[in-house]
């Protein structure tokens, strides 16, 4: 869902390159719907226990 969306916002732009960095999405006309995706992407992966708690490995 969320790869569809971004080629469909690709698609929109007339060829206009993808972002490389979430500071070049803000800087886009369309940043709301590259906001929106990335949200639901850590959303998915909140949900999905992708990450863990941060453990301090100091020997």
């Amino acid at each position: 869902h969320l790869v569809s969306l971004a080629c469909d916002i690709i698609e929109e732009n007339d060829g206009d390159p993808e972002p490389r960095s979430v500071t070049e999405c803000k800087n886009r006309h369309d940043w709301n719907e590259w906001k929106d995706a990335i949200q639901t992407e850590l959303n998915s992966l909140n949900k999905r226990k992708v990450f863990g708690p941060v453990v301090d490995t100091h020997p």
